[in-house]
């Protein structure tokens, strides 16, 4: 049950569409809107901007599973599930939702390091002296100012999720008026588990428990061949290569041309070839060591070279 469905998916999948991917696509600012922003201080305004945002797409998502055609059916359904996946990033509607519909134990997935609010549900503590913050600009082991920046930080955005709560409580009161529940209680008692995608080989060593599950590098298989196009440009690449992307959220033809620019220019200094991820790949002539394409095979480029 998700916004983003398999369009070939495995015979024993099945997809509920909660068909909400078209409104995502306008969450993400475009990289000229950065341009023009103080680095300092852009973690705090990417903080500001999660408790500010977060608490109206966690009511946008609560509201969307109970009026959602797709997901109203399945539950009128009366399906009996052994177990049941719930993701564990900002809003805890799905979790509720789980918990109160259905009868089944609960294992919470994220695809990204464990957030500091998740630790308590594991009866663990959050090191602010060693631990990096996820909205922190410092690493691990931080410096006195970093780590008294991080507790203010969180409790910052601890009234954040107190405001995610109250409008999943009020969604829930609006569909299901009898029920009530304490969400930080369900978190703790019915989900028996949590599967996070990260490794020791990158966070560092970090409290764990039984409960915790590392899953980084689960997805990586057997590499493809690199397309026949790459493998020519990469052949006499006598300096090595440099991979650039920014990922699948940030567009980077959303930049402004200037900075873009800047970009080429600063990879015509150097005697490496580019290979980098680019919406738009008609790039002006002179840039004969950049190989732009809106899509790479990132991983087999990464494995071969």
């Amino acid at each position: 049950m998700n916004n983003f469905p398999e369009l070939e998916p495995v015979p024993n999948l099945k997809f509920i569409d909660l068909e909400a991917q078209k409104w995502y696509k306008h969450v993400f600012s475009p990289l000229s809107f950065y341009e023009i922003m103080d680095s300092r201080y852009l973690h705090l305004t990417n903080l500001h901007g999660e408790v500010y945002i977060l608490p109206d797409i966690a009511k946008s998502d609560c509201e969307n599973l109970f009026k959602n055609e797709n997901a109203k059916a399945n539950l009128e359904k009366g399906n009996k599930y052994d177990v049941i996946f719930v993701e564990q990033f900002s809003s805890d509607c799905g979790l509720a939702y789980a918990a109160v519909l259905y009868d089944a134990p609960i294992i919470g997935i994220t695809s990204h390091v464990l957030l500091p609010w998740a630790y308590p549900r594991l009866g663990l503590p959050f090191d602010f002296s060693s631990d990096a913050y996820y909205f922190s600009k410092s690493g691990p082991n931080p410096g006195l100012y970093h780590k008294v920046e991080a507790v203010l930080m969180d409790l910052y955005f601890t009234y954040g999720k107190w405001l995610i709560h109250r409008n999943i409580y009020n969604v829930f009161e609006r569909y299901l008026p009898s029920v009530t529940f304490d969400i930080e209680k369900v978190a703790r008692e019915k989900m028996k588990m949590v599967f996070s995608y990260q490794h020791l080989s990158v966070t560092g060593a970090r409290p764990s428990a039984p409960p915790l599950l590392e899953i980084g590098g689960i997805h990586i298989g057997e590499p493809k061949p690199v397309p026949k196009d790459i493998e020519d440009f990469l052949a006499n690449a006598t300096n090595g290569a440099i991979y650039v992307s920014f990922g699948s959220n940030l567009i980077v033809s959303s930049m402004t041309p200037e900075k873009l620019q800047q970009f080429l220019q600063a990879f015509k200094m150097i005697p490496q070839k580019v290979l980098m991820k680019l919406e738009n790949t008609s790039l002006p002539a002179g840039n004969d060591n950049i190989y732009a394409s809106s899509w790479l095979p990132q991983f087999e480029i990464l494995c071969k070279y």
